[in-house]
């Protein structure tokens, strides 16, 4: 594999989601979307992921102030679907999800029972 050091690979397992934030940022605390890079499985799986998410500087989640995110992946050979559920009092800097799948995928991306693009944004408030 061509890996140049300003090139730096990444694997991903088939069912992974990986959150991203901004490009270039190295402050999270400013993003105004978090981008969910799907890796979807190649024909048929499920998988399931939470993200957690806080002020990251105080002890406040102990008292609530927390959101987490429930995500469920469902792939057939058609379609991938992806179920999100929040729980917790906590609003986030990012204010919507960006769903991303790889360039080659074909399958139709079905986001909590409505089909989309890969690029859809899902405002955090309407989950």
């Amino acid at each position: 594999m061509d890996a140049p050091l300003e090139r730096i690979p990444l694997f991903l397992r088939a069912g992974s989601i990986m959150p991203l934030g901004s490009k270039g940022r190295s402050n999270t605390l400013t993003d105004d979307y978090r981008e969910l890079l799907i890796m979807p499985f190649i024909d048929q799986g499920k998988a399931n992921m939470s993200i957690f998410d806080d002020d990251g500087v105080s002890f406040d989640y102990l008292n609530g102030k927390h959101l987490t995110l429930d995500i469920e992946l469902n792939c057939s050979s058609k379609a991938i679907e992806i179920n999100i559920t929040k729980k917790g009092h906590y609003e986030p800097q990012y204010k919507e999800l960006v769903f991303t799948l790889p360039h080659t995928e074909q399958r139709q991306l079905i986001v909590n029972g409505k089909s989309v693009e890969s690029g859809y944004k899902l405002p955090i408030s309407e989950i």
